[in-house]
Parts: C-alpha cells; sequence; structure tokens
C-alpha cells in the first residue's frame, strides 16, 4: 500500500506544479501517476471497502490540490507586466491628421507600401492599391495606424 501512497503524493505534486509551469506533459504525467496509484491498490489483496475507499481519497486529493493551486494563483500579488490602470487616451501609433489633403512625393517605390516625403519629413505610406513608383507626385487621402494612405495626384 505504500507505493500506491508514493505514486498518489507524487502524481498530486506534479498535478499542482502544473498550475505553475507552462506546459501539459507534467500534469499529465502526474495524472497517470495517480491513476496508477489506484491501479496499483486494487491489484492489492485488501478488502473492496480499502479499495473504493483509496479511489475515492484519491479524487478528493486531487480536486483539493487543484482548488489550492487556483487559490494560489488568484491569491499572488497582482504585479505582472500588464497595467492594471486605465489605459484611455493612450494609442500605439497614429498617423498626422494635419497631412490630409497635403502634397506628397514617394519617397520610395509604393508597392503598395513604402515611404513618402512630405517637404522635409519622410513618412510611412499605403497606396490606396496600385504601385506607385519613387518620385510620382501624390495627395495623402487619409491614414490608418502609423501608416498614411495616398494616392497618385490627377
Amino acid at each position: 500500500m505504500w507505493i500506491s501512497t508514493f505514486l498518489t503524493i507524487v502524481g498530486l505534486t506534479l498535478i499542482g506544479l502544473e498550475f505553475f509551469l507552462p506546459g501539459g506533459l507534467i500534469a499529465l504525467i502526474g495524472g497517470l501517476l495517480v491513476i496508477g496509484a489506484v491501479a496499483n491498490a486494487f491489484a492489492l489483496d485488501l478488502a473492496l471497502i480499502y479499495k473504493i475507499g483509496f479511489l475515492f481519497a484519491n479524487i478528493v486529493a486531487t480536486v483539493v490540490t487543484c482548488k489550492l493551486a487556483m487559490w494560489a494563483i488568484r491569491s499572488k500579488n497582482k504585479d505582472s507586466l500588464y497595467l492594471d490602470e486605465n489605459q484611455e487616451g493612450f494609442v500605439a501609433s497614429s498617423f498626422e491628421k494635419s497631412l490630409i489633403g497635403l502634397e506628397a512625393i514617394a519617397h520610395s517605390d509604393l508597392k503598395p507600401s513604402g515611404h513618402i516625403a512630405v517637404g522635409e519629413e519622410h513618412h510611412q505610406a499605403v497606396s490606396e492599391g496600385e504601385y506607385i513608383s519613387k518620385g510620382t507626385r501624390l495627395t495623402i487621402s487619409g491614414g490608418r495606424g502609423a501608416y498614411l494612405i495616398v494616392k497618385e495626384k490627377i
């Protein structure tokens, strides 16, 4: 019976560790050890009531291990890489809205993205679908994210 108990303890430990370590293999091995412990107990020459009691104890211990691990995760200090505060007003990147309607020159080939020059400033741009060769005169028609949307000046 001590082998079954040892397998159960090792299996439950591995199942508990799975909540804190990445992967899935640890929990799989832990589950197989717990199942193996129950199978070993059922193979022993014991009364049926002891075998059923051991099975029930393993089920309860597995549920308690999972609940304790979840509790530990939830009650852990909330320090993380992510900002928990309100992020209102923060934008990852945006185009300059004041450039819409201005003329620009293709600083590189736009196929369909590339760079344009507005005066001395260079910006990332996307054409409205067609290939535009370097040096072409353009009109800025809008923007999306950090890119300006341009079309050939007619």
